[in-house]
């Protein structure tokens, strides 16, 4: 199955039915994002540490596929 995140513009001057369509990432597969104790902890340069951990299935707007 794929999944996308759909952004709407949000500027009340401009059509609010623009969307633009980028590919989710789950925590699970993102390169920032490593596994423990059935969480997540995400390792985003921009990140406090120890500020974000998730369940598996979490997503963000910021993540990117681990290769």
């Amino acid at each position: 199955m794929k999944e996308a995140i759909i952004k709407y513009n949000e500027d009340p001057k401009e059509s609010p039915l623009v969307i633009e369509w980028q590919e989710l990432i789950r925590c699970k597969d993102c390169k920032f994002g490593f596994s423990e104790y059935g969480y997540v902890f995400c390792t985003k340069p921009y990140v406090e540490k120890g500020s974000a951990n998730h369940k598996p299935d979490w997503f963000c707007a910021d993540g990117k596929r681990r290769t």
